[in-house]
């Protein structure tokens, strides 16, 4: 279930961490590693740009 951060923004972790066969993507939430440990330090608006990065890889599905 998504939760939502001190900043407001609603975070994608869904907590079903699997990562993607290239151990690149979390096939849970969509976000990269990279994306995951720098969330907590990102402004809102990069959140937002997170978000809708990782919906678009989830929708792209996982080879």
């Amino acid at each position: 279930m998504p939760t939502i951060s001190p900043d407001g923004t609603q975070s994608p972790c869904r907590s079903i961490c699997k990562l993607s066969a290239d151990d690149e993507v979390c096939m849970g939430c969509g976000r990269t590693l990279d994306e995951i440990a720098r969330w907590s330090g990102m402004a809102c608006d990069e959140k937002r740009s997170v978000n809708r990065a990782a919906a678009r890889r989830l929708d792209e599905g996982f080879t």
